[in-house]
């Protein structure tokens, strides 16, 4: 999408007459994005033209101010704003993901996951939401909550690659390099365009001591996702190896 960054980006979509909607979607650059769908739902007749007009720019208003306060690390702050446009705005229940992280990063790990179960609760097959409970509980300290979080949608049919890298973090923190080198690889293969597997991949091979392994795959991250932060990381590792 052009001139987006790299990462996860959420999109409202609008039109007059009815309910505002609000996706989330990872965003590659230098690369083909998958499509985003939305089924907006009809309401009453009236927010039908000009007004239509006008709420949708304080909608889109309201959320960047919170998106700011959110940036700022004024977390409680944007808490607030954020709830406040959900009150509002029902159906833009993504924004418990945005919610659920200022309470991460307040260290609130109870009010995060109750976000988390709140967007579940209307949108049951969110894997964002998933593989935020699964860290939560890993930044608690709790690794057996954290793997079992997430199991069930890894075992799914077509697990998204979010929840594959998680597991292969969760088994990177118990120092379970086989098992994590597995769940790498899934992920890595359920996207090929993602370089951060790769990178994690390449960092396991180095601890073994692949020194050609991991060449290879860190000349992968930079081939596939070449605008990364992981392309930047592993062109740093290549020049260390080759010292």
């Amino acid at each position: 999408m052009i001139g987006l960054r790299s990462g996860v980006w959420s999109f409202t979509a609008q039109a007059p007459g009815f309910s505002a909607q609000m996706g989330n979607l990872f965003v590659r650059m230098g690369g083909q994005n998958p499509p985003l769908a939305f089924a907006l739902k009809k309401h009453g007749a009236a927010n039908f033209g000009a007004l239509a007009g006008v709420l949708a720019k304080d909608l889109q208003a309201e959320i960047a101010a919170a998106d700011a306060l959110f940036e700022q690390r004024r977390w409680d702050d944007a808490i607030g704003a954020y709830r406040a446009v959900l009150v509002k705005n029902p159906p833009l229940n993504a924004l418990n993901l945005q919610i659920a992280a200022a309470q991460r990063n307040k260290k609130d790990y109870t009010a995060a996951l109750a976000a988390y179960n709140d967007l579940l609760r209307v949108d049951p097959g969110n894997e964002k939401a998933v593989v935020g409970i699964s860290m939560t509980h890993l930044e608690r300290g709790d690794r057996d909550a954290a793997q079992a979080a997430l199991l069930p949608a890894a075992e799914a049919p077509g697990a998204g690659r979010e929840v594959l890298f998680a597991l292969g973090e969760i088994q990177t923190a118990r120092g379970n390099r086989a098992q994590a080198t597995g769940w790498y690889e899934r992920a890595a293969a359920a996207d090929t365009s993602w370089g951060k597997p790769l990178y994690r991949l390449a960092l396991a091979s180095v601890e073994a001591g692949e020194r050609d392994r991991a060449t290879t795959f860190l000349n992968q991250v930079m081939t596939v996702d070449p605008l990364s932060p992981e392309a930047e990381l592993a062109r740093s590792a290549l020049g260390s190896l080759n010292k």
